[in-house]
């Protein structure tokens, strides 16, 4: 009578896993858009202390919910190919520490404490932090075509190929976002740099929470 359950139970776990992987990618989506229209409204002059401090938690949630997304795609791909997994998940810790480093940021930008200063660090941490989660994203695709090249159809292609460009774009705004917060460090409209980081950031984890969603709903399907 026990058979039945101990058999079941740990694909069910896995389903839910899952399941939640998209949950979260569709988390970081959605705070993705809030966080460019936090931005942009910060842009046209409403509340552009609040909406930047607002923003930047924003960006900071959603790269917790990418972390979180991409661990739980790694921890299934790994196990199916008996890979270790400290090899596919090393970087995802330091995505998460950023994440959590620039809600804190945010908190205290929003309470008005030395936000001139902390907003821009915010900037450059959740810049380097996109840079890290480029790393995962590209492992997450690279480690599941290889274990499927023979049998994957057009939609696995173009799932792939779009968990690809996500990561190519999380690089290419990584490093924008950094160079945006140092001149905003440096006194160069600290507010306005942010807004723009925070806006270029924002699209590019929406790109990015759509793609790795797309992958992991792949998968739920086979």
């Amino acid at each position: 009578m026990n058979t039945v359950p101990v058999e079941t139970h740990p694909l069910k776990q896995e389903k839910r896993r899952r399941e939640a992987a998209v949950g979260e990618s569709v988390g970081e989506a959605l705070v993705g858009i809030a966080a460019v229209v936090l931005a942009i409204l910060g842009l046209i002059g409403a509340l552009p202390i609040m909406f930047t401090a607002i923003g930047t938690i924003c960006i900071g949630v959603a790269l917790l919910l990418e972390g979180g997304a991409i661990a739980t795609r790694l921890h299934h791909v790994t196990r199916l190919r008996g890979m270790p997994e400290a090899e596919p998940s090393s970087g995802l810790g330091a995505e998460s520490v950023a994440g959590i480093a620039v809600v804190v940021l945010g908190i205290l930008s929003l309470a008005r404490i030395e936000w001139l200063t902390l907003l821009p660090i915010a900037a450059i941490v959740f810049g380097a932090g996109l840079l890290f989660a480029s790393g995962a994203v590209a492992r997450l695709s690279s480690i599941r075509s290889t274990s499927i090249a023979t049998t994957e159809d057009m939609s696995d292609v173009v799932a792939r190929e779009s968990v690809y460009a996500a990561s190519g774009t999380h690089v290419l705004v990584g490093v924008g976002a950094v160079v945006l917060g140092i001149l905003a460090l440096l006194g160069m409209a600290p507010i306005v740099l942010s807004q723009v980081a925070i806006l270029a950031v924002g699209g590019s984890l929406l790109l990015s929470g759509a793609a790795v969603g797309g992958r992991i709903a792949m998968a739920l399907r086979h």
